[in-house]
């Protein structure tokens, strides 16, 4: 599946980091392990309507269930951690909770410059129940969208002139 125009300049001018020679810019897919917080299993049913208003939105939700029961079972759980980083800045995203940037830090002075969770608590502020605070999400067409907190696709891609992207 293509992006469309409006995902594809956002991660463009959040993700693309240009590179003044191939050596110094890295992109690498690994792992890493957060505290998470459960959040049980869906509505098996999609609603196609749940009427209630959701933060100046009708409650629409179709095709996606509802994810609003959480629980206080924690567990230390992995997630694909994708890394793109040059010798100023280093941006990790996490797709398996809806792409969002999930840390950037100014390599320089090791400053985190979006706020970066350390554990994974859900609440129930999400177009479909369950969203998370912390980093940067997608949020196209609407505030906490419905799949902020579902797997999102992603391609790494090298380009010709030495930069690297991440498409979500």
């Amino acid at each position: 599946m293509k992006p469309n125009l409006l995902s594809a300049a956002a991660a463009l001018l959040l993700l693309g980091i240009p590179a003044v020679s191939s050596a110094q810019v890295k992109l690498s897919e690994t792992k890493t392990t957060i505290p998470t917080y459960l959040v049980g299993n869906p509505e098996t049913d999609p609603y196609f309507f749940t009427g209630r208003a959701y933060q100046g939105a009708a409650g629409h939700v179709y095709p996606y269930p509802i994810y609003d029961i959480l629980t206080d079972e924690r567990v230390d759980r992995d997630y694909k951690y994708l890394i793109l980083e040059n010798e100023y800045t280093q941006i990790g995203v996490l797709p398996e909770i809806g792409g969002r940037i999930f840390s950037a830090v100014d390599r320089q002075t090791g400053y985190n410059f979006f706020y970066r969770q350390h554990v994974i608590r859900p609440a129930l502020i999400g177009m479909i129940g369950s969203w998370i605070s912390g980093g940067v999400e997608w949020n196209v067409p609407h505030h906490h969208r419905a799949s902020s907190t579902l797997n999102a696709g992603y391609e790494l891609v090298e380009n010709a002139d030495g930069s690297k992207t991440v498409w979500v």
